[in-house]
């Protein structure tokens, strides 16, 4: 018996200093001196310019009918008026009627060009009470610039533009060509700016150093575990599918309903499929994250990320208690839309339900598709796929140039900031791109806490006017390297 505890006991103590070296080696990332922030001269100008950007009602929907095309025609007219020189010295073309494409040519060809891409479309906003601001007057007062478009993502084009503006002053030429894309329906899949964009760029034999899209932000208490500001770069994004669950039946009256009735049929699917969520899994760009933050933690928390090999159940566990941590580690489903049945004493006689999947990278649309057919295992059901698949992105390296450059960047802007790459669960325009470069980054430089980022595509959208200035002192010293 004592021999056995001594060998607990022994296998204890290896265990206690294999986890304390690993965490002692667990050196953090970050290259630049942490600092306190920097502070930028207030620019009225510019915050003027994303007050009249926000009053252009530039609203894409879903029907295409109801979208005003004559307000993007307004607000590629007023960015020519806005910014006179960058319209002059950059080469401009307005793409399939609406989108923007400026093509600023560099000193050096022999270096792959870099692609900012934004977009000038915003998502409906109503006037209701919740807003305390009207969303399209533009409203700003020493805090805040109010309104639908921003953040999402009207403050990235202004932040772009004005940055560019200031450059040219100055008389800089780049060192490398730099593409601005600026497509008009990001909010309604991007099938007619940003893909005719990228099939453009494709066609004239563009390949890119990188693609910097929005997506991440400067996170001011959002990260768990890490006190300092967290800059989320996301290195890659979930792929788009929904799959069509159908029931058919010969109907009937409620009056001798049949043993199974489609409706229980396909709510039982649904349950299944519930129950049995996909296989939890680490992708690349969430063990970066883990590489990445992990380091700035403070113990335990550093110790569990330091030693994965052990602690990985544990970690897991802990995401899926939080559902967007928890669709971070594996292709996720939900049930978004169910119809069936027209009277309250008619059995229907068909039944359908819509499941929208949001795929982790390295999984296959095909793939998840016949583990739900396994899952559902009713040959009553059937499963078809509607609409577009996207698959999911492929995951851009944290070694490039380009990622480098970016995080050189943001260091210098951000200094309380640490870097941290990581995934994006939903999706952007930059999918359309991935012809056109190997390595596309999502990220846009405004802090922003939970309660700003919930704005977006909500009530009261805002953008801190000091959090402005620094988005756009970003792209000044990011462009400016280039």
């Amino acid at each position: 018996m004592k021999r056995i505890l001594k060998f607990f006991l022994f296998v204890l103590i290896l265990l206690l200093v294999i986890i304390s070296i690993k965490t002692i080696l667990f050196h953090s990332k970050q290259t630049g001196e942490r600092s306190e922030s920097r502070k930028f001269q207030i620019d009225t100008k510019a915050v003027n310019h994303l007050r009249q950007a926000i009053q252009i009602k530039s609203i894409s929907y879903d029907n295409d009918s109801l979208t005003d095309y004559s307000q993007f025609d307004s607000l590629i007219n007023f960015l020519e008026s806005s910014y006179p020189l960058t319209f002059e010295k950059l080469e401009s073309r307005v793409i399939n009627k609406h989108s923007l494409l400026l093509h600023w040519k560099g000193s050096n060809k022999n270096k792959k060009p870099v692609i900012f891409y934004a977009h000038l479309d915003v998502v409906p906003a109503d006037s209701s009470s919740q807003w305390s601001h009207p969303p399209f007057a533009g409203n700003a007062d020493n805090e805040f610039i109010y309104g639908r478009g921003a953040i999402d993502d009207k403050g990235s084009i202004i932040s772009i533009l004005e940055s560019t503006e200031k450059l040219l002053i100055n008389n800089f030429v780049p060192g490398r060509d730099i593409y601005f894309a600026f497509g008009h329906d990001e909010e309604a899949s991007g099938e007619k700016g940003a893909r005719f964009i990228a099939e453009t760029l494709e066609k004239e034999g563009v390949k890119a150093e990188f693609l910097l899209d929005e997506g991440g932000l400067v996170a001011v208490d959002m990260v768990p575990f890490v006190k300092p500001p967290v800059a989320l770069v996301f290195t890659s994004e979930k792929g788009y599918m929904t799959l069509q669950l159908t029931v058919k039946s010969n109907g009937g009256h409620s009056s001798h309903p049949p043993a199974e009735p489609p409706i229980e049929i396909i709510s039982t699917a649904i349950k299944n499929l519930h129950v049995h969520p996909f296989e939890k899994r680490m992708t690349q760009s969430v063990k970066d994250f883990m590489g990445y933050a992990g380091p700035e933690m403070k113990l335990p928390f550093k110790a569990l990320f330091a030693n994965q090999w052990l602690f990985k159940g544990i970690i897991f566990n802990e995401y899926e208690k939080i559902p967007s941590a928890n669709a971070m580690i594996r292709t996720t489903a939900v049930a978004t839309v169910i119809k069936g049945g027209e009277k309250e004493n008619a059995i229907p006689s068909g039944v359908q339900a819509k499941i929208n999947f949001r795929l982790l990278p390295g999984d296959n649309s095909e793939d998840i598709i016949q583990k739900v057919k396994s899952i559902i295992n009713d040959n009553r059901v059937e499963v078809s796929a509607i609409g577009k698949i996207e698959e999911a992105s492929t995951v851009s390296s944290v070694e490039s140039e380009g990622f480098k450059m970016l995080r050189n960047s943001i260091e210098k802007i951000f200094p309380d900031a640490i870097v941290a790459p990581s995934l994006l669960i939903a999706q952007t325009d930059s999918r359309h791109f991935r012809k056109v470069t190997e390595n596309i980054y999502r990220f846009i430089p405004v802090r922003m806490n939970d309660k700003i980022l919930d704005t977006m595509h909500g009530a009261d959208e805002r953008i801190g006017v000091v959090e402005f200035m620094e988005a756009i002192e970003f792209y000044k010293e990011f462009i400016g390297k280039l």
